[in-house]
């Protein structure tokens, strides 16, 4: 099995600041996105202003969806507290957990695989998750071209497929379970891999005809579908998985304690102000709760398994 990664780091940093240009420029609430690290050029606050709030986003989507899916909630978030917000996007799950291990954000928002490492290794400390269609839990698409003659899973063997990231639950870990599941070599089973880095990414490759297949995440396909069903319309769905718990936001395990309660009662009562419940139905979000860790127990097991 051969694995790429599919896009150049210069690539999303370009894209991102084209977008900051376009977008972030004529708006005057105070959210700075940064996606390589510290700014000499930031205006409004440096990396390491110790007012500011620093908040981590890991590329479960790509720089410019990334930052329409949650530039009007940091920005709510930043005016509730009164302090403007760095937001820092990194390429892979790594990076965001690298950040965590050395405190330099708040929260992040992260992946159920990346959250699974974090907790593993104490970076990390679960906030709250976010409610979709009424439940705290999303599902791993499979998604093929509806102009291509797969069918179902075991079509795919010999086929290229799109991965999102090594972290990746559902896009990674639950595939790889699937061909051992079979008795496969799961270094055989497809033709080619690549790594795309966001699930968006995955399911425009698809949509494309450049890649064959991709697992991808329900709560990004279903986003997608809403806000830019081009990217989705030639995508057909032939499997999808049980249920897993939300992605999470989290924060870094050394946040004082009196910063968690504040960041806590601002996600949890987003739903009960009628602007946050206008930003979370942006979002496809009906609000954000409480989630214990022994959620996750089950992709623990699964992510043991695909190590093995």
């Amino acid at each position: 099995m051969q694995l790429f990664s599919f896009m150049p780091k210069n690539y999303f940093f370009f894209l991102l600041i084209f977008f900051l240009l376009t977008s972030c420029l004529s708006n005057d609430k105070k959210v700075i996105v940064d996606f390589n690290g510290p700014s000499p050029t930031a205006t409004e606050i440096s990396f390491h202003q110790d007012e500011a709030i620093h908040v981590g986003i890991a590329s479960i989507i790509s720089p410019k969806e990334s930052f329409d899916y949650y530039n009007e909630l940091l920005a709510y978030i930043s005016q509730r507290i009164g302090m403007s917000v760095h937001y820092i996007q990194k390429e892979s799950y790594q990076e965001i957990n690298d950040l965590l291990t050395q405190n330099i954000v708040d929260f992040a928002f992260i992946g159920t695989g990346g959250y699974v490492d974090a907790k593993k290794k104490k970076i990390a400390r679960l906030l709250v998750a976010p409610v979709s269609n009424g439940k705290s839990t999303f599902k791993a698409f499979i998604v093929v071209n509806k102009y291509s003659h797969i069918k179902s899973f075991r079509d795919l063997q010999g086929k290229n497929f799109a991965f999102t990231d090594p972290y990746s639950h559902t896009g990674f870990n639950f595939i790889i379970s699937k061909i051992k599941k079979l008795g496969l070599n799961e270094n055989k089973y497809f033709s080619k891999t690549i790594f795309t880095y966001s699930h968006d990414l995955s399911c425009e490759l698809v949509n494309r005809g450049v890649m064959d297949a991709a697992s991808v995440s329900s709560l990004v396909f279903d986003y997608l579908k809403q806000k830019s069903p081009a990217k989705v319309k030639n995508l057909k769905i032939i499997e999808e998985s049980y249920e897993f718990p939300s992605p999470p936001v989290v924060v870094s395990a050394g946040l004082d304690e009196k910063k968690y309660k504040l960041y806590k009662n601002i996600f949890l009562n987003l739903h009960k102000d009628p602007t946050g419940k206008a930003i979370l139905n942006k979002l496809n979000i009906d609000s954000y709760v409480n989630i214990q860790d022994s959620d996750y127990n089950e992709i623990r097991e699964l992510s043991k398994m695909v190590s093995k």
